[in-house]
């Protein structure tokens, strides 16, 4: 997220949806086991892990990509955070 904003403030062009998107995407990955880097048990799997944060996380919808939402909604948490902080700096 810093590379991201740090980015933007260069001048570069950023597709911020599309990389958050990626970024949740991968985590999702890592969290269901489907990483062949990174180990996981059985309860990290869309039957177990996807099914609790549908129920106790607050997403609605598919335990198959309810990892993936649950990041979207942290990573959305933490930028709209970030530009108040931004926003609060700037004011001063």
């Amino acid at each position: 997220m810093v590379d991201l904003r740090h980015r933007q403030l260069t001048g570069q062009p950023v597709d911020v949806v599309a990389e958050v998107s990626s970024i949740a995407s991968s985590l999702q990955n890592v969290f269901y086991g489907q990483n062949p880097k990174f180990s996981a048990s059985p309860w990290f799997s869309v039957r177990h892990l996807g099914v609790a944060l549908v129920k106790r996380a607050g997403v609605e919808g598919d335990p198959a990509d309810a990892v993936e939402r649950v990041m979207l909604k942290m990573l959305g948490g933490f930028i709209g955070a970030y530009i108040q902080y931004e926003s609060d700096k700037a004011g001063r």
